[in-house]
């Protein structure tokens, strides 16, 4: 038995006490006007004092019946009146029987996204030759699953939608939402899909190991479900997941791995036309380059150089100009590159190839609001620095692509 009730009040009280014998609610909440309160609604009252039957009770009335966005907008109050005293969604059912068509149709469209069922009071012997409303003593009642059954279909996209275009919070809600008004495999799916989804935004933040114990588990629950229902979406889908997580467990093992992981991250923020966040993240690949190859050719980091290691010839001029107030010599990116080209190192050869077209692009994002100033950074300079950087990457011998998968549900 339901826990809730929903009627829409109005015209005659036959089918909604027949409804309320079906369903023999706790909470008893009506939909009705001020005529049928005080028409309509004291019938309803005597009778369940008649029968002893003392459900809780609450209301919301409309002022007008026929004005659609009011009555809709009053239908919603109800059922958010409805989730605030925690009930759950499939112990709730709407009978839209009673009231003006246009009351009867904003209940429904007010409540079919909450995962509630839906009632009508029928039946086959009506007045009018078969054409008015139930006799009295015939009624039938109704009841069916939540639409979302059907509705979850056209949701999907939309989660689909904004998982493409990186909005992970967004399609986080709509599958939690999914997740608490389906049951079955369907519910198994959106809960799963809510988790890996919160696996990508932290990978997107660069929490690597929270996104690859996540997903993990997310991958694993999906993979279960192909298992009994069969989505060739999801399951090309599911593959570039694991893909993705092979990446991901090794991304502390080898260094290029971050740096691979930096560029399409850029590339992701580019895509939003957020270039100030994507040559930020390009200039932290670039410093990131020169800090793998300064450590692996003299065995020490940037920011703690040791200067018996540094080149000869530039070995004074680099002490006197960053030592700091701690005695460690911290060297930034452009000396990094200075220092490599010194000793012969290709990345070096690759930087100052580009030394021109990279100064442009930094003097842009140091202008900023990211770094110094407030000028944002030009679709241009983010592509030009993007293209160096691939030059880069291009002599690691590596090709790593770090790239989210797509939902293709359309």
């Amino acid at each position: 038995m339901p826990k809730a009730l929903i009627v829409s009040l109005g015209g005659t009280i036959d089918p909604i006490i027949k409804s309320i014998e079906e369903h023999k609610p706790d909470y008893l909440f009506f939909f009705l006007s001020k005529e049928s309160n005080a028409n309509e609604y004291p019938k309803v009252r005597a009778y369940l004092d008649e029968k002893r039957f003392s459900p809780k009770i609450d209301f919301s009335m409309v002022k007008d019946i026929d004005d659609l966005v009011h009555c809709y907008e009053r239908a919603s109050e109800l059922a958010s009146e409805i989730e605030k005293q925690g009930i759950p969604s499939k112990d709730v059912v709407v009978d839209y029987t009673g009231g003006t068509k246009t009351m009867s149709a904003a209940i429904v469209l007010a409540t079919v996204t909450k995962g509630f069922r839906f009632s009508y009071v029928g039946g086959e012997k009506r007045t009018k030759k078969g054409l008015g409303v139930v006799k009295s003593g015939f009624e039938e009642v109704k009841t069916g699953l939540s639409p979302w059954q059907v509705l979850a279909v056209e949701e999907r996209k939309k989660i689909a939608l904004f998982f493409n275009s990186y909005q992970f919070s967004a399609a986080k809600n709509i599958a939690e939402r999914l997740d608490k008004v389906l049951s079955g495999l369907d519910k198994a799916l959106h809960e799963s899909l809510s988790v890996l989804i919160e696996g990508y935004r932290l990978w997107d933040s660069f929490n690597h190991a929270g996104a690859l114990k996540i997903l993990s588990q997310a991958q694993k629950k999906l993979s279960e479900y192909l298992g009994f229902k069969e989505d060739l979406v999801l399951s090309e889908f599911v593959k570039s997941v694991v893909g993705n997580l092979d990446f991901l467990g090794k991304i502390q093992i080898e260094k290029y791995n971050m740096v691979f992981d930096l560029f399409d991250n850029a590339k992701r923020r580019a895509e939003e036309g957020k270039y100030d966040d994507a040559v930020a993240r390009l200039y932290r690949a670039l410093e990131m380059i020169g800090q793998i190859e300064f450590e692996k050719k003299f065995g020490c980091s940037t920011s703690d150089a040791k200067s018996e290691k540094l080149p000869e010839s530039l070995r004074e001029e680099i002490v006197k100009k960053h030592m700091s107030t701690d005695g460690k010599i911290k060297i930034p990116l452009f000396d990094t590159f200075r220092i490599l080209t010194e000793s012969g190192n290709k990345y070096g050869s690759t930087f100052f190839a580009n030394q021109k077209e990279i100064g442009n692009v930094l003097e842009a994002r140091n202008s900023s609001i990211l770094a110094h100033g407030i000028n944002p950074i030009p679709k241009e300079r983010y592509e030009k620095l993007s293209t160096i950087l691939e030059d880069f990457l291009k002599h690691t011998g590596l090709n790593y692509k770090v790239e989210f998968p797509k939902l293709r549900w359309e």
